[in-house]
């Protein structure tokens, strides 16, 4: 009996030092995991600081080039609105022309006339 249990505490001895064994082994797993999982997530870190400087530099791009759009457009608008200015003083002109050359070729007003008037 003495010799069953000694081979009863071997067994258990055995199956203990295996348990231990096995827990080390997942203990070790388990850091390298976290060790890789840290790496892994300093990488994105990094990776999406590089996004974000990379939409950063895209988002300024755009606004300058939108900023640049806006100058022309506001230019252009300024042409034509001289232009239309320009049309409208010419035309102002022409019919007071006509009407002045009417007024005179008429005789409702002449030169004797406006030298009285004043």
């Amino acid at each position: 009996m003495h010799a069953q249990s000694l081979g009863e505490q071997s067994a258990w001895e055995s199956n203990e030092r295996e348990l231990r064994h096995q827990t080390e082994v997942i203990v070790a797993m388990t850091e390298q995991h976290r060790a890789e999982i840290i790496n892994m997530s300093k990488q994105h870190l990094i990776e999406i600081e590089n996004l974000n400087v990379q939409n950063r530099a895209k988002i300024d791009a755009m606004i300058a080039q939108h900023r640049h759009e806006i100058q022309v457009e506001r230019r252009v608008s300024d042409v034509k609105i001289n232009g239309y200015r320009a049309a409208l003083a010419f035309c102002l002109f022409l019919t007071f022309g006509i009407l002045a050359s009417h007024i005179f070729s008429t005789g409702l007003c002449t030169p004797s006339k406006l030298m009285l008037a004043a």
